[in-house]
């Protein structure tokens, strides 16, 4: 997920319904590995620095913050 995407957008790519794949975005942002941002109508996601090496599936640095939000 390196461009932010639309829980509509990963549904589409994932075949999930939205509420599923609501459900998990929720568990993704409470564990700090996605943030997300109001873009008009929609709400993109994307993942922060400690998501991006879990899914590249390397152990995580310990200076990435979890808190760390992509710039505008």
């Amino acid at each position: 997920m390196g461009t932010p995407l639309s829980t509509s957008h990963l549904a589409a790519l994932t075949g999930l319904s939205l509420g599923a794949v609501g459900d998990h975005l929720r568990v993704l942002l409470d564990a700090g590995m996605v943030a997300k941002r109001r873009s008009g109508r929609e709400v993109r996601y994307w993942h922060t620095p400690r998501g991006a090496v879990l899914a590249a599936g390397e152990p995580v640095p310990t200076d990435v913050r979890v808190d760390e939000v992509r710039p505008d």
